[in-house]
């Protein structure tokens, strides 16, 4: 028989329990440092701009949460304004045209929305667009667990 050197088999176990939950935590966080920190932001990017309100919404309606056995996260936009939010992010038909602007002019919802500090035209010109959730979120899914992984080496992790 092999000597591994393990004399308390039940002070093994309860170490090992610590040190997943302990780590756990830091997945978690590395989680919702993705999520908050990288997939909301563009989320907010793509967001149809008129008056700011939808935008706005989306830090209010967004968060993650976990428990000993999963992180869930939440980005949604509309709270009391749902029902709009909904057909800005379902109805492809709606168009949001971009905005022409001669130099040195400012436009209307530029001032309206000065108070956002994360207020940036869509990369393709545009303010916002259907789907603001979805895609952002579906183009990050695939990286999400390398995007997770990296926050916890940034945190001093992975051990």
């Amino acid at each position: 028989m092999t000597d591994t050197g393990i004399t308390n088999v039940d002070q093994c176990q309860k170490a090992l329990e610590e040190i997943a939950v302990t780590e756990w935590g830091a997945v978690c966080k590395a989680f919702e440092m993705v999520v908050l920190g990288t997939i909301m932001p563009e989320c907010m990017e793509e967001c149809p701009v008129d008056t700011g309100v939808l935008k706005a919404s989306i830090p209010l309606c967004s968060g993650v949460e976990s428990n000993s056995l999963a992180c869930t996260a939440t980005i949604g936009a509309g709270g009391a304004a749902a029902d709009y939010a909904v057909r800005q992010h379902e109805d492809l038909t709606l168009h949001h045209p971009a905005m022409s602007r001669g130099p040195g002019t400012t436009h209307s919802r530029d001032v309206a929305m000065s108070k956002f500090a994360s207020f940036v035209p869509s990369p393709a010109g545009q303010y916002g667009k259907a789907k603001f959730i979805e895609d952002p979120v579906m183009r990050n899914a695939p990286k999400m667990a390398q995007m997770v992984a990296s926050k916890l080496k940034w945190r001093g992790g992975s051990r």
